[in-house]
C-alpha cells in the first residue's frame, strides 16, 4: 500500500485482506475462537507449554484465552478483545479498507474451504475497479492447497501448477516477457459438483443468477437424522421446528472453511 517503487508485483496465496473479518471475528461479530486460538497455540506458545484445543476453546473468561492457548499473554489478542466491533482501530490496519492505494499487479490464490476466501473475492472485485491488472484463482482447497480430503475427490482437473503460474506472473511483470496469462481471463474458479474450471472477467460471473433457498422440514429438523431440507420456494406447511438452546452447553463449530490444523480443527 505504500507504493515502494521497488515492489513491482505480488502473488499472495490464501492470504485474505482484513484482520478483523479474516482472523479474529466473524462477519456477524462472534469471536473466531477455534480459528484464532489454534493458530496462536501452534505459533505463539511458550517453550514447553502443551496447549489442549478441547480446553482452551472452552476457556472462560475470553480475556485470558490467550494464556490458555499459548501459556502467555498476547498483546495482539488483548487488542482484539478491546475492540469487538469493526471500529477505527481495525480500519486503520485493514488492507481491505485501503485497497485503492494498491497500484501494483496482484495475482491472488484462494480456496473454497479456506477461511480467507471471501476476502480474496472482495479484494479482486475492488482491485478490478482501481488497477485492472489483478487476477484471482480459487480452487477446491482448504488453507493447504496440497491437502487431500478423505471423503471428497474433485478429480484430476482440480490440481493447478501454482509454481508455474508464479513464474509466469513474475516473468511478465519483472522480466517483460509475453506469457500465456495475457491470453486468458483474469478470474478462474473451480465449480464443485461439475468439477470443472470457469474462466471469466468478473465476480459474480455475468451468467450467474441468485437462488433463494428456504429452510423446510416436517417438524423434525433438529438432529442429524432429522427431516430438514432446503427448498426453492416457501413451504406450504405451517409445521414448526423447536429446539432448546443452552448457552452453557453450545454446539461448537468443529470444521469448515477454517485454519490451520485439520487434525485438530477439520477442514471442509
Amino acid at each position: 500500500m505504500r507504493n515502494n517503487p521497488h515492489l513491482k508485483a505480488i502473488f499472495p496465496v490464501v492470504s485474505g485482506d482484513d484482520d478483523y473479518r479474516d482472523r479474529y471475528y466473524s462477519r456477524g461479530g462472534a469471536v473466531k475462537l477455534g480459528h484464532r486460538l489454534q493458530w496462536m497455540a501452534e505459533n505463539l506458545r511458550t517453550p514447553g507449554y502443551e496447549p489442549d484445543f478441547n480446553r482452551f476453546v472452552w476457556h472462560l473468561p475470553l480475556r485470558t484465552s490467550d494464556r490458555a492457548a499459548t501459556g502467555a499473554t498476547s498483546e495482539a489478542y488483548q487488542q482484539a478483545m478491546n475492540h469487538p466491533t469493526f471500529d477505527r482501530f481495525w480500519r486503520a490496519i485493514s488492507t481491505q479498507e485501503h485497497l485503492e492505494k494498491i497500484r501494483i499487479p496482484v495475482f491472488a490464490v484462494g480456496g473454497w474451504y479456506d477461511n480467507y476466501v471471501q476476502s480474496d473475492i472482495e479484494a479482486y472485485v475492488t482491485l478490478r475497479k482501481t488497477t485492472g491488472t489483478n487476477r484471482l484463482l480459487i480452487g477446491p482447497w482448504p488453507h493447504n492447497m496440497s491437502y487431500k480430503f478423505a471423503d471428497a475427490d474433485f478429480g484430476p482437473e482440480a490440481a493447478v501448477p501454482v509454481r508455474r503460474l508464479q513464474l509466469q506472473w513474475f516473468d511478465q511483470w519483472l522480466a517483460g516477457k509475453e506469457t500465456p496469462l495475457t491470453a486468458v481471463p483474469p478470474l478462474k474458479v473451480f465449480v464443485m459438483g461439475a468439477n470443472q474450471w470457469l474462466e471469466t472477467q468478473e465476480w459474480p460471473p455475468a451468467e450467474a443468477r441468485p437462488a433463494v433457498l428456504y429452510l423446510d422440514s416436517n417438524g423434525h429438523a433438529n438432529t442429524v437424522a432429522g427431516d430438514g431440507r432446503l427448498r426453492r420456494g416457501l413451504s406450504p406447511r405451517v409445521t414448526e421446528d423447536v429446539y432448546t438452546y443452552d448457552p452453557r452447553n453450545p454446539v461448537p463449530t468443529r470444521g469448515g472453511a477454517v485454519c490451520c490444523n485439520p487434525r485438530v480443527f477439520p477442514w471442509g
